[in-house]
């Protein structure tokens, strides 16, 4: 089967040809890291952590690149509100500075990314911070500038969305002319409420005197416009067209994207440079709680830590995520996590529980199995189809030999680690005082002696063991959630 993206340009499937034979490049909006990211935006990573994978088990060599917004993104996900990382100076009470922001940047994008490594996404190639790239952003707004493009209001500068009549291309709310523009702050000095800030300036002194936005002291010098910081939305055609050029083969990016911060990119970067940015959009939808979208601004934010607290392995989240397809909204519920867990648990000791001899004579041959995991992704990214498979081929396969090739590949592709988890589950070598139970549990049932023996079973659960008997072999297993990623 060949490749197939839903595209959100065109609205529909189209098969995928990159701009270069062999080569594909991804861009992902990164995080902005002012705060630990939710599980709500790591729902992305985990989508584009797989579109990667099916790219290269194709054939492509991927360039990825992810930035780190620690500057520009205000609370409001606009133009409106205090920038974000101003307001994590102050919630942890550091002086306002840029040198603060970077301190602070750094701090939570590392935490973002061992957030990623726990759930086996491949880390991209390059991580920019916003921060670094100024130079280049403002380059691009001089180019606006001179193609009138741009105009100065009291607060900024702002890109003049009536000029570019493809604004919206993505699908917008807030295309010039719609009277849907509740996610775009309403300024009475903007020729059109859809115009979207590319530099908003420091200087300016509310009616109060006080500095907007809470900002004094971390604006750049740009002549000859005013001290100031970028907007959003220049930041990610900045840094995108710096590592991968103009076009490049695919942007991703959360379904809330759409609308403000990707349409804001497509406008800026065709007017700069004559060119589209990028020839594919690929959006993933929301992880959805009862009251709405999961968001930090609307206090009901969960992390990784909290569901490992709840004693939920990082790869069971994404199971979970991986049985809703990227675009289809997904439910939060604790239990259905919970459930997850338990499910991949079942999975991976039924794969640990495999005879031995399956486990080491994988072939390279084709197999149904395999082709069915790869047919799945190829058709935009089916993640349910493939987890199907799986739990289809362990339950009804007769050649061991093509489950375990099967398997690899699904570890390749969807990044669930099943075999070095099953590897792990199983304790070889317990301590003293569980392989004395073993040993005593042994004799009991070399003399028939069950009731004794199901008494060393129960007090080895109490120690955080499971009991396995397969035939004559008893395996010792130990819960999910206390195995490392691999």
């Amino acid at each position: 089967m060949s490749l197939v993206f839903y595209n959100t340009l065109s609205k529909k499937k189209e098969p995928f040809k990159p701009i270069e034979s062999h080569n594909v490049g991804l861009y992902s909006c990164g995080p902005t890291v002012y705060d630990d990211a939710h599980i709500g935006n790591l729902r992305a990573y985990v989508f584009v952590d797989v579109l990667k994978r099916t790219l290269i088990e194709q054939g492509f060599e991927v360039r990825h690149v992810m930035n780190m917004t620690d500057v520009g993104h205000l609370s409001g996900d606009s133009d409106g509100g205090d920038d974000k990382m101003s307001k994590a100076l102050k919630r942890e009470e550091l002086p306002l500075s840029k040198e603060n922001m970077k301190i602070v940047g750094q701090k939570y994008a590392k935490r973002f990314l061992d957030d990623l490594k726990s759930l086996s996404v491949i880390i991209p190639d390059e991580t920019p911070f916003a921060s670094d790239h100024i130079e280049a952003m403002q380059g691009i707004i001089k180019i606006l500038h001179d193609k009138g493009y741009v105009y100065k209001t009291s607060d900024g500068l702002y890109f003049d969305t009536e000029k570019f009549p493809d604004y919206g291309v993505l699908g917008s709310t807030c295309a010039v002319g719609q009277e849907n523009v509740s996610r775009i702050e309403k300024n009475p000095e903007k020729k059109n409420q859809a115009d979207f800030a590319v530099w908003k300036f420091t200087q300016t002194r509310n009616k109060h005197g006080n500095m907007p936005n809470g900002t004094e002291g971390v604006g750049w010098d740009f002549e000859p416009f005013g001290n100031g910081f970028p907007g959003w939305h220049i930041e990610c055609s900045a840094m995108s067209r710096e590592y991968l050029g103009q076009p490049f083969d695919i942007h991703t990016g959360g379904i809330d994207h759409v609308g403000t911060h990707h349409d804001g990119e497509i406008a800026q970067s065709s007017v700069a440079f004559d060119s589209p940015l990028a020839n594919f959009w690929l959006h993933n939808e929301h992880l959805i709680l009862p009251e709405g979208k999961m968001a930090k601004s609307e206090g009901n934010s969960i992390t990784l830590s909290d569901l490992k607290d709840k004693g939920v392995h990082p790869i069971a989240f994404r199971y979970y995520l991986l049985q809703t397809h990227y675009r289809s909204p997904l439910s939060f519920s604790l239990d259905a996590i919970l459930a997850a867990h338990t499910a991949l648990e079942r999975l991976v000791v039924s794969i640990a529980l495999l005879p031995k001899s399956a486990k080491e004579e994988g072939d390279s041959s084709d197999s149904d199995f395999v082709t069915s995991l790869s047919d799945a992704l190829v058709d935009d990214l089916d993640t349910p189809k493939a987890i199907a498979s799986i739990h289809e081929n362990l339950r009804s396969s007769p050649n061991t030999e093509s489950i375990i090739e099967g398997l690899k590949k699904a570890d390749n592709l969807l990044g669930l680690n099943l075999l070095s988890l099953a590897d792990n589950i199983i304790v070889h070598n317990p301590e003293t005082e569980v392989k004395e139970l073993l040993q005593k549990r042994a004799e009991y049932k070399k003399n028939n002696n069950w009731d004794e023996a199901d008494k060393i079973r129960e007090k080895v659960k109490e120690l955080g063991y499971s009991i396995v008997d397969q035939g004559e072999r008893t395996l010792l297993m130990r819960p999910l959630s206390r195995l490392e990623i691999i």
